[in-house]
């Protein structure tokens, strides 16, 4: 009967990138330059540059790689 709210504050695109390449990192494989313009494109067409939009981009990636 009341909502919750979680903000997601918006990262300057150095941020974005850094982050999306820790993530990377994290989950055992390098993010080539591809990699980082596949994230810019992926953060244009879903919620921005964001922690939850990078953490989304990884796990899309780990998908593909698992198919």
């Amino acid at each position: 009967r009341f909502g919750l709210r979680i903000p997601y504050l918006t990262m300057s695109k150095a941020d974005y990138l850094a982050l999306v390449d820790h993530l990377a990192a994290r989950a055992g494989w390098p993010c080539p330059l591809s990699c980082s313009s596949q994230a810019m494109t992926w953060e244009i067409r879903h919620a921005g540059r964001t922690p939850r939009t990078a953490q989304q981009f990884i796990a899309s990636l780990s998908l593909q790689e698992k198919q």
